[in-house]
């Protein structure tokens, strides 16, 4: 979509009308009177930066990925996290940077004693996050060339 003066429609964050996140550069969508989620009534612009790495990239690919498990992977994945860490016998990040390396050891034996079915849940949900990120980079990419 072009605008009279040339200027295109850049859509940042994909989605359903009212989650869709524009750059500001480019011309305005018109925004329904009886619109619904975030950008209700206003629109969402992009105003900070979607360089991979980038905060807003980071923070834009793991809301996607999080919003693509179902309710059971949901579960296990924060059930095992939550053991994985607490596994640290830390309280704290300060405690935690103190003594990582004796942290990340004692993570990694928690992680290697997790059932096998759990193990494949997990497997499949971090396969699906680096998928997104990947999808997300190649994106970026994409529009970037445009």
């Amino acid at each position: 979509v072009t605008g009279e003066d040339g200027g295109a429609l850049k859509e940042v964050i994909g989605g359903m009308q009212g989650y869709r996140v524009y750059d500001p550069s480019g011309i305005s969508v018109s925004i329904g009177a009886n619109g619904g989620g975030m950008g209700a009534k206003t629109g969402l612009y992009c105003v900070g930066d979607m360089e991979p790495g980038s905060r807003m990239f980071v923070d834009q690919t793991l809301n996607e990925w999080i919003l693509s498990l179902d309710q059971a992977q949901m579960h296990i994945f924060v059930d095992t996290l939550y053991r994985a860490v607490q596994a640290s016998e830390t309280d704290n990040l300060i405690d935690f940077s103190a003594h990582w390396i004796t942290c990340v050891q004692k993570i990694g034996k928690a992680i290697s004693e997790v059932d096998e079915e759990t193990a494949d849940v997990v497997t499949q949900i971090m396969r699906a996050f680096f998928e997104t990120v990947s999808l997300h980079a190649k994106e970026l990419a994409h529009s970037e060339r445009k």
